[in-house]
């Protein structure tokens, strides 16, 4: 039997009438109108029906409507004001991490919710909060380094060196990758200090002198043998494990710092 539900969806208000069982998804969509959230796998496991409740990012596929009555809910809909988009809907475009844009909302409202509770995340942090929202069209990096941008945006808010903001969130070695690979070593903190030295980096902020940013990018890449149970044919125990030591891969980059 259906029932009339008051829901609170970009700062207004309406009233459905819903059955029990349908979703918060079905309800933006076929009810209200609001397209822009998407349905994708239909079974949480893709995100792209992301939508913000009450400042966390929640799959609508998975959401009685009748759940969350009352509770504050923003679609993509939401995020331009008086026609103006959202910084990180110009950031998304900026960078190149829209393709076919079906993933596209629900990836924006991942990284919204992540920087109104961590308004100066790491990469990791902003690899962690996007582990959800699958992309079939490209990889993740563009989309990362278009979240990572907004922190050029937050440093000037706090009145700070937008490279020193970075510099504080450099993966280290001992830091743990998002899928939990430990980093034994690595020296990020070092390759930004180095190139903006070499870039001239805080003369040119200081003169404020107009360019398009220094571009800062950095990778590791080691090659080696899994684990053997032996160091030779024949020979095995613990002095062939040392012989064969097993080793990680991994890569890091660095976005456009804007002086």
């Amino acid at each position: 039997m259906k029932r009339r539900v008051e829901l609170r969806i970009n700062d207004e208000n309406y009233e459905v009438e819903v059955e029990p069982h349908w979703t918060l998804l079905e309800v933006l969509r076929d009810r209200l109108g609001l397209m822009g959230t998407k349905e994708g796998c239909g079974l949480g496991a893709c995100g792209a029906c992301t939508v913000i409740v009450e400042d966390a990012p929640v799959l609508s596929c998975l959401t009685l409507a009748v759940d969350v009555e009352g509770k504050s809910i923003t679609t993509i809909e939401g995020l331009s004001k008086g026609g103006a988009l959202h910084p990180l809907q110009i950031a998304f475009a900026n960078h190149g991490a829209i393709q076919c844009g079906f993933c596209t909302p629900g990836a924006i409202l991942s990284s919204k919710a992540l920087l109104d509770r961590n308004p100066h995340p790491s990469r990791k942090e902003i690899g962690s909060a996007l582990s959800g929202n699958l992309c079939r069209c490209t990889g993740y990096k563009k989309i990362i380094d278009a979240v990572e941008s907004q922190l050029d945006m937050i440093a000037e808010d706090l009145k700070m060196d937008p490279a020193e903001l970075r510099l504080k969130n450099a993966t280290r070695a001992g830091d743990t990758s998002i899928n939990g690979l430990v980093f034994d070593s690595g020296d990020l903190p070092r390759a930004i200090i180095e190139s903006t030295r070499h870039a001239g980096w805080h003369e040119k902020r200081e003169r404020k002198t107009s360019c398009r940013g220094v571009g800062i990018a950095c990778g590791g890449f080691v090659s080696g043998a899994r684990p053997h149970r032996s160091g030779r044919p024949g020979e095995g125990g613990e002095q062939g494990r040392r012989a064969n030591p097993a080793v990680a891969t991994f890569s890091q980059g660095g976005g456009f710092l804007n002086p």
